[in-house]
């Protein structure tokens, strides 16, 4: 294992990473082409995860590997992925001593891919009454025998490559950024394209996305073990327990409610570490306040799941009134009430203690009857005077943090 790759591994997948890696490179006895998937949520670091397994391919320093990087997001253009796999694979080749190879290889691709566009062109006709001055009125038995053969031909070329002593690799991300149609044509190209002994594909899939996905395209009556276990030979699932280790190294004085908290709101690792640089970038915070970094972070939390809440919460003091307000018709009763349903102060440390900090911090407060906020509390013995004296002393604490949000997002 090479330690320098993993320099900026703060999740502790080296060992994960290091093995898939060496599965690749050693190869597994199989008649044809071998299928890899490592499986994890949006944003679990499947991306990192892929580019740690690069590095270490790299690191062999072997002439013969030949790498190639699949992104089905960036490809999402072209309604046949055969077209941009074969582009992907044809530039990667480009750079070899493969001369005679490389000929045939293009010649065959540009063939297959023309044949693609102009079923798309006969697709539009028949869908649009739209005619092309280049469509030829060939038959469509014509198009699939013609492509049929040229498939044969560029897995022919693929093969003699690998007989030539080269390992081909296919490294596909962002497959879960797709629409789901686009999902299937990816896997259903790959497998057509690729099913040849000696070319190992590597996946990064949601695998509970992509199960959907069949669900929502072929039916719910569709098994989708048996569908997935088409493509996939070996699936492995990315290490997740180290999350929070990771996340607590980039900001050690926050309190782990913090953590909680974001675990709450059910977000991927990807916008946690956002909103964890988010406090960090916030001068503002008082690393010695936990209830404030607490909030803070709910409020980040908030502008993302719930941004009209998000703006109702004051900015600043209101004015005085004389006349009384019911507890029902103030922000902090819905501002309370939906973090119940997060279940906030049931999770964090001293939750129903943070929720009275929280009454402390609305202005609005002061006008209500003691009497409610006790019954809403349940605590019959709340020292409402005290706490309407620090409404006083806090109040501008939750405008300020308000506005440190909304400068993040003009």
């Amino acid at each position: 294992m090479n330690n320098q790759i993993y320099e900026s591994d703060g999740l502790g997948r080296s060992h994960f990473c290091n093995a898939i890696a060496n599965m690749i490179y050693k190869g597994v006895t199989s008649q044809d082409g071998l299928f890899i998937s490592i499986n994890g949520p949006y944003g679990c670091g499947k991306t990192t995860c892929l580019g740690f397994i690069q590095q270490e391919l790299l690191s062999k320093n072997d002439d013969k590997l030949i790498i190639v990087n699949y992104n089905a997001w960036e490809n999402n253009f072209y309604e046949n992925s055969i077209i941009t796999i074969l582009y992907s694979l044809l530039e990667e080749i480009k750079n070899r001593d493969l001369s005679s190879i490389k000929e045939t290889l293009t010649n065959s691709s540009k063939k297959i891919c023309k044949l693609l566009v102009g079923m798309g062109k006969r697709f539009v006709k028949d869908k649009t009454g739209l005619d092309f001055d280049d469509l030829k009125e060939e038959s469509i038995f014509d198009d699939l025998k013609s492509f049929n053969e040229n498939l044969f031909v560029i897995q022919s070329q693929l093969k003699e490559i690998i007989n030539k002593g080269y390992k081909i690799i296919i490294i596909v991300d962002e497959l879960d950024r797709c629409l789901p149609n686009k999902v299937i044509n990816v896997l259903e190209s790959l497998y057509r394209l690729l099913n040849i002994q000696g070319i190992t594909t590597l996946l990064a899939i949601d695998r509970e996305q992509i199960e959907q996905t069949i669900l929502t395209i072929f039916g719910n009556a569709t098994n989708t073990q048996g569908y997935l276990a088409r493509f996939i030979d070996y699936e492995f699932e990315i290490p997740g327990d180290t999350q929070y280790t990771f996340l607590k190294s980039k900001a050690r004085w926050l309190p782990d409610s913090v953590f909680e908290v974001l675990n709450l709101f059910n977000f991927e690792l990807r916008e946690k570490i956002k909103i964890i640089n988010e406090m960090v970038l916030n001068v503002n915070l008082d690393e010695d306040n936990d209830y404030a970094n607490i909030l803070y972070a709910i409020l980040l939390c908030l502008k993302r799941k719930n941004e009209k809440l998000f703006k109702d919460l004051p900015r600043g003091p209101m004015r005085y009134q004389t006349e009384k307000i019911k507890l029902n018709d103030t922000k902090f009763y819905a501002f309370s009430e939906y973090l119940k349903t997060k279940k906030v102060f049931k999770k964090i440390y001293a939750g129903k203690d943070f929720q009275k900090y929280l009454l402390s911090l609305f202005d609005e407060m002061q006008y209500v009857d003691g009497k409610e906020i006790r019954e809403y509390l349940n605590e019959p013995e709340l020292d409402w005077e005290n706490i309407r004296n620090k409404i006083v002393f806090n109040r501008s604490i939750l405008g300020r943090l308000v506005n440190d949000v909304d400068v993040l997002y003009i």
